[in-house]
């Protein structure tokens, strides 16, 4: 099974990143956010996505 490389724009910042849409892409290192507690329309670029994870943490 084939995974295809998209660039994407951060639903937060807008900068774009690659997504491999695969288990191997960096995302998936990271630990999971329930969908719940994400409030953007698509995927976050890393910075965006480890920010997320320190408010969470805290509590913001």
């Amino acid at each position: 099974m084939g995974f295809d490389t998209m660039e994407k724009k951060c639903s937060q910042c807008n900068n774009r990143f690659e997504c491999k849409s695969s288990p191997d892409c960096w995302c998936m290192s990271n630990p999971k956010i329930r969908r719940e507690e994400i409030t953007d329309d698509d995927c976050l670029c890393r910075e965006c996505l480890l920010k997320r994870y320190a408010d969470l943490l805290i509590g913001s």
